[in-house]
């Protein structure tokens, strides 16, 4: 979460509210963010594709994202991007805006194909 600090600090400068979401028991929130106003929520999204706490964690983000009547939701791991995708389907039919920052996909030439199998038929499902 530190390479956010100045990104999430100038946004709040110029007038933006931003609010986290994440599974603070993998890493937790620095309070530095709360300090800039942010709403932290722990989310149940785990780094496994596989975890059925992905089920609560799209249930959980769907209901953040209704509430907090966001314009974007941003999202930068291969899991929570799945997750917040599929919970931002109704969101996005209403005009928020998704992205996801993919800081390196887990299927690439030479690796497992286990990775092939999994992580690539979601994110080409995801993508649309």
């Amino acid at each position: 979460m530190g390479f956010f600090c100045d990104f999430i600090r100038d946004l709040v400068s110029n007038g933006h509210h931003v609010d986290i979401a994440c599974n603070e028991s993998i890493a937790k929130v620095p309070v530095f963010y709360s300090e800039l106003g942010c709403n932290i929520y722990n989310i149940s999204c785990t780094r496994n594709p596989l975890n059925t706490a992905s089920i609560a964690a799209i249930r959980e983000l769907k209901h953040i994202v209704d509430a907090g009547q966001y314009d974007i939701v941003h999202c930068h791991t291969p899991v929570a991007a799945m997750c917040t995708r599929l919970a931002c389907i109704g969101a996005r039919k209403r005009g928020v805006k998704v992205f996801y920052t993919a800081h390196g996909f887990h299927f690439y030439k030479g690796a497992p194909i286990r990775n092939w199998l999994i992580y690539y038929p979601v994110e080409k499902i995801c993508s649309y």
